[in-house]
């Protein structure tokens, strides 16, 4: 499964995607975590602030103790796109 973006929309689809019993998650977001992401989504928490959005999960993890999130194995495919990742 391949989310893109983990704002607004996109960090409550991890959330329920993972409650449904998805069990590998691939995110593609640059952004970071910031302290006004921590009351507005769901999937992070205090701990999480200043890394990147792309490799948090731990609120889904606990939920699904199966379930794995996977940031692109390359950082610039996040931006491009590109392969192996083509939508």
């Amino acid at each position: 499964m391949l989310v893109v973006g983990a704002g607004g929309l996109g960090a409550p689809v991890i959330f329920y995607l993972a409650a449904a019993g998805i069990g590998h998650i691939t995110i593609f977001d640059d952004d970071m975590v910031s302290r006004t992401d921590l009351n507005r989504k769901i999937i992070y928490r205090e701990e999480d602030f200043g890394a990147a959005k792309q490799a948090r999960g731990k609120a889904a993890q606990a939920i699904n103790p199966a379930f794995k999130y996977f940031p692109p194995p390359d950082q610039r495919q996040c931006k491009e796109f590109g392969p192996p990742y083509v939508l």
